[in-house]
């Protein structure tokens, strides 16, 4: 049997991919594989392009920032890490992500004292952008995202497309397409450069093993694994309140005794403790020596945000000056209470219904509360949503494409800072037209939670606007400098916002990511209104 274009629900990458690669078991593993050589010649050929700071000292960037954590890693003892002293200096790019990054940047310094020691000679390496360095920093995040990113991603979309058959197979090798191909995390890791893949590989394999459904190992496997994610960056944290309600509430309704119940969360509890005890285990012997850990990875001097992020408090900076309103620990309590206001109901109702679906809606609502409401947002956060949402391409084409479209042109800015504008255009007109081809195949029947709240004609209204929305952006922000030339009073304006260019980005990228989590808002509300009080009651309200 094959998946045809007139079989109800089929979209045009599912299509596409099973008229390419056939529909057996064979088949699909030449697919699999296939569609994992070309993501890395696609990965190779923008990691050809510069990276975040190159030749531009004297603090350079993103790729001296992890090249200098392997030179610190190697060359002073792990107690010296992530304490200022005359050997490391903390202004200088000091470590500020877990452990386990420090761990691994020491690994990949190991291997470049083998084959390169210029690269992490101590002091004298600084600002080392030598085509040999180059090459060895980038097959470094290749190696984690083709050993680790790829297989975990892997297993992830096993779990949430388990079906056998022809179908099955092609929804998997969808969303494996999509989710390798997708531009943010190739442009941020391969082009900025960073190692997001091994964060976001143990962030979906602890998701996959907990969606086994069965408990024991499985569930183990996956506490260890997200608190491997957790102790690698800070940031996946956005993910951890949908983890906890999620085997909370799995653990309270398939327990029928409360002993059997609190046994099952001891049980979690333990390699939770024991991951974080052996990870941390160098930094323990006193409570100044884990504090300095502490300090540097939890900022809470930086502001409420970092450049220009698409998030609502930068967006909204334009006409509330939220850094002088909210200075300090104050601005750190009231982002907390706006991310746990947006995030509660999806929360809540994975917690109370902990099923496939509320669970991958709470992990990608959680992670988009976090990234439009919390505070030190980076642009790169975007991430963190995407990740859970873009596997599920199959079931929700319209809308991961429109969003990985907006959030691609969201971190415009940064790329185009970092010489990257031609694979970030490639891509774009790629998803463009993906977007185009998903419109016209009348793609629009993106599932009952975006349907139910702007109904089935509003996930198509959506995906055109993103298509005319950044376009707009580009033609607009090309126009900026004529229309100085010839509407010189347009330039009081101007003086007052010079970065109205750079703030087109991020209006465009926070109003979709806006109605993004109202829609999820508003669909998980309804849901737990219906749980305590009953359908009839609510449709009457």
């Amino acid at each position: 049997m094959a998946v045809s274009p007139t079989d109800s629900g089929a979209n045009i990458l599912e299509e596409a991919y099973g008229y390419t690669f056939g529909y057996s078991d064979q088949a699909h593993l030449m697919g699999l594989l296939s569609i994992s050589c070309l993501a890395i010649v696609i990965r190779c050929s923008v990691g050809a392009h510069p990276h975040s700071g190159m030749g531009k000292p004297p603090m350079f960037g993103d790729y001296e920032a992890q090249r200098h954590w392997m030179e610190v890693t190697v060359n002073l003892p792990v107690q010296d890490w992530y304490r200022n002293t005359t050997e490391n200096d903390l202004q200088y790019w000091g470590l500020d992500y877990p452990p386990l990054t420090a761990y691994v940047s020491w690994g990949f310094g190991k291997i470049a004292q083998m084959v390169y020691p210029r690269l992490v000679e101590l002091h004298s390496s600084r600002g080392e952008e030598s085509e040999e360095g180059r090459i060895f920093m980038r097959w470094s995040v290749l190696a984690c995202d083709v050993f680790l990113f790829f297989p975990c991603s892997l297993s992830f979309i096993r779990a949430i497309y388990p079906e056998g058959g022809a179908r099955g197979r092609a929804r998997r090798g969808a969303a494996w397409t999509f989710l390798l191909l997708s531009p943010p995390f190739i442009l941020i890791d391969h082009g900025h450069f960073q190692y997001n893949c091994v964060a976001h590989a143990l962030v979906l394999f602890s998701a996959a093993m907990f969606l086994k459904g069965s408990k024991g190992l499985p569930e183990m496997m996956g506490c260890v694994s997200f608190c491997l994610a957790l102790l690698f960056k800070q940031m996946s944290l956005y993910f951890a309140l949908a983890f906890f309600a999620f085997l909370l509430g799995r653990s309270l309704q398939t327990e029928s005794t409360w002993p059997q119940r609190i046994l099952r969360i001891v049980s979690l509890a333990i390699p939770v403790l024991l991951t974080f005890s052996l990870v941390l285990a160098p930094f323990l012997t006193s409570l100044e020596s884990i504090g300095h850990v502490l300090h540097r990875v939890f900022p809470v001097k930086r502001g409420l945000f970092e450049d220009k992020v698409a998030n609502f408090w930068c967006a909204t900076h334009l006409l509330i000056k939220w850094k002088s309103l909210l200075p300090g620990t104050l601005g750190v309590r009231v982002a907390a209470a706006t991310t746990s206001a947006a995030l509660t109901p999806t929360v809540v109702h994975c917690g109370i219904r902990p099923t496939k679906e509320s669970f991958l809606r709470a992990l990608s609502g959680s992670a988009l509360a976090f990234f439009l409401f919390s505070y030190q947002v980076h642009e790169k956060s975007i991430l963190l949503p995407l990740l859970p949402l873009t596997p599920y391409f199959p079931s929700l084409p319209l809308t991961t494409t429109t969003l990985t479209l907006i959030a691609t042109n969201s971190m415009y800015p940064l790329l185009r800072r970092d010489g990257l504008s031609t694979p970030y255009f490639a891509f774009q007109i790629a998803l463009g037209l993906l977007l185009v081809g998903i419109l016209t195949r009348g793609g629009g029947r993106d599932g009952r939670v975006v349907s139910r709240v702007v109904g089935a004609w509003g996930v198509g209204v959506g995906g055109t606007l993103a298509v005319g929305a950044v376009s707009l952006a580009h033609v607009l922000e090309a126009a900026l400098p004529y229309l100085q030339h010839y509407y010189p009073k347009l330039n009081i304006f101007f003086g007052r916002y010079p970065d109205i260019g750079v703030y087109l980005y991020v209006l465009v990228g926070a109003g979709f990511f806006m109605i993004t989590m109202g829609v999820l808002f508003l669909y998980d509300s309804y849901s737990l209104a219906v749980l305590c009080c009953g359908e009839e009651k609510v449709k009457k309200i």
